[in-house]
Formats: structure tokens, sequence, C-alpha cells
């Protein structure tokens, strides 16, 4: 399902516009390799884009730059992506800098990341990350009557910035190219 919508919130601002994506029960190949779960892909994306009229007409390079030249800015308002044991939240604003790369922070939080972490030959730092969440604070563990097991959220913390990528205050090495 895909929903979009004038914001009916927001006056001030030329053209905020509500988006919302439904994915139920997707079969991906590529997803099952890179995760190593054959559950179906489910997501549920809200979002909001400010000037997003200035995306409507155009070539794409000039659509994008109007965009990014009127101040326009993506904000992730409550995504959740689930397969199998896996979960992803998140929620932050992406705008374009004035190099035409991705530039802002989306605030993640997994769960069950322990398979894809392994099939990358990395530890599985899940159990670290529920007793530094218990440590913390974390109440985002399942309510009394859910049949599973309570789940412990990661916190992923993703900076994109002056085309560098951050997890947290590491720097990746992964550079951000320019969109156009």
């Amino acid at each position: 399902e895909f929903h979009l919508r004038p914001a009916p919130d927001v006056k001030t601002d030329f053209g905020a516009t509500d988006l919302a994506v439904l994915i139920n029960k997707v079969e991906s190949g590529s997803a099952n390799q890179l995760t190593g779960e054959a559950a179906p892909v489910n997501a549920s994306i809200v979002s909001r884009i400010t000037r997003a009229p200035l995306l409507l007409s155009g070539p794409r390079n000039q659509r994008l730059e109007q965009w990014r030249l009127g101040n326009g800015v993506l904000t992730l308002q409550n995504s959740r992506i689930t397969k199998g044991p896996l979960q992803i939240d998140a929620n932050g604003q992406l705008k374009l800098d004035d190099e035409h790369r991705p530039s802002g922070k989306i605030n993640l939080r997994a769960a069950g990341v322990g398979g894809v972490l392994k099939k990358f030959g990395l530890p599985d730092i899940s159990a670290a990350g529920g007793l530094l969440g218990g440590l913390l604070g974390n109440r985002n563990k399942a309510k009394p009557d859910d049949r599973e097991k309570p789940k412990a959220f990661i916190p992923l913390p993703l900076v994109l910035q002056d085309g560098n990528l951050q997890i947290g205050p590491f720097r990746t090495g992964v550079r951000i190219k320019p969109l156009y």
C-alpha cells in the first residue's frame, strides 16, 4: 500500500506531504541471502517530505536541486522493518548537502541481528546490547501477554555528514556519493 497526502497539521510549510508505505509478506531471495532468514519481509514506513512540489516537474537532477535549494527535508517519523526475528525501527531526518549527497541522522534500533552479523563474520552483540539497554533504562521489552521472547534492541545511530557514514561515534570508511 502507498498513501500520499498533504500534511494536515502543517500550515506554515509549503508542500509538506505525508507519505506512508506498507509492505506485507514480500518474498525476496536477496533479503533471504543477506539475512540468512527465509521469512517474508514486512515493513511500515511513515515519513514526511517538506517542499514536495519542488520534486514534481522537470528533469530529475533539476528537481533534486530545486528541493535542496528550497531546504527540503525527508523525515522518517516511524519506520519498522521485520523479517523473521530481525526487526529494525528507524526515525530521523535527511536532506541534501551542498555537494548533493544525503546528509542527516537516522536513529536505528535493531533486534535479532545476530544472523546478519554472523553472516559478515562479526560477533553477535545482541546480548551485550540487551545488557547495555537494561543498564540505560531501555524499556523496549515485549508486553507480558506476548508469546514471543522479549527483544533487546541495539541502538545504531547512523550519521551521514560530509560524504561519510558514521555508526554511533565510529566512522565506517563508507563514502556517500552525490545523487546528481
